[in-house]
């Protein structure tokens, strides 16, 4: 089972078992963890599970979240993963999420939404609607794939064949994925570093629903998606 380590210097460390509810650390009394520093916020974080995987996503925090030294907007965590909040360390430890796995573990199944841990926490909310996955209405779209034409996947084709699809992923970070819904394939912004452009167009925090030839570009990395 995958675990936080917590440790602070002076204290003794502590586990907290991860998965199944959706876990939020910052320095309210109502977080699930409170972590007693002026640095944290009220609510900074939150990791969810997700199939396989637990993703990590900052809550708007004053001071943002780093993970391995980097500011982090959303991250799936990996094992040894460390996020440094004020004086507190957070070691992630799960030995099924080592970085020279399948990038793509995370198989969703029974998910109210698709991707609350990866979109955002509009998406976490109570109060956000349903979210049907591909799995759940029964329905299958038509197969699609992505032509790597610059970068560091050009002249590769990628098969939209799972319902996340990273894209541009180096060194533990995905910057963008690619989303199988009922309604079609859709790419997202993962990465607050990234940007992500559909046609030229800066597509920011949105989901943008992918349509045949559309060009999509991560950084120095370009794609032109097409249906098969």
């Amino acid at each position: 089972m995958a675990q936080l380590l917590i440790s602070k210097p002076g204290t003794m460390p502590t586990y907290r078992p991860l998965g199944g509810e959706r876990l939020v650390i910052g320095r309210d009394g109502d977080c699930h963890v409170r972590l007693d520093d002026p640095a944290v916020s009220k609510q900074h974080l939150a990791i969810f599970s997700l199939g396989n995987d637990d993703i990590l996503e900052d809550l708007g925090s004053t001071n943002g979240t780093m993970v391995n030294g980097e500011v982090v907007n959303r991250h799936i965590l990996q094992d040894h993963d460390v996020v440094q909040l004020g004086a507190y360390r957070l070691e992630y430890l799960n030995q099924r999420a080592q970085k020279d796995m399948d990038v793509d573990r995370t198989m969703i199944a029974g998910q109210d939404m698709l991707s609350a841990a990866l979109v955002g926490s509009y998406a976490s909310r109570n109060d956000a609607p349903r979210v049907n996955t591909t799995r759940e209405t029964g329905l299958t779209c038509q197969p699609a794939a992505l032509l790597g034409v610059a970068g560091s996947q050009a002249g590769w084709h990628i098969d939209l064949d799972k319902i996340v699809v990273p894209l541009a992923r180096a060194e533990g970070v995905t910057p963008a994925a690619v989303l199988r819904r009922p309604q079609g394939y859709m790419v997202m912004r993962v990465s607050r570093q990234a940007v992500v452009r559909v046609n030229g167009e800066n597509i920011g925090e949105a989901w943008k629903l992918l349509e045949s030839d559309d060009v999509i570009e991560v950084g120095k990395d370009r794609y032109s998606f097409y249906l098969k």
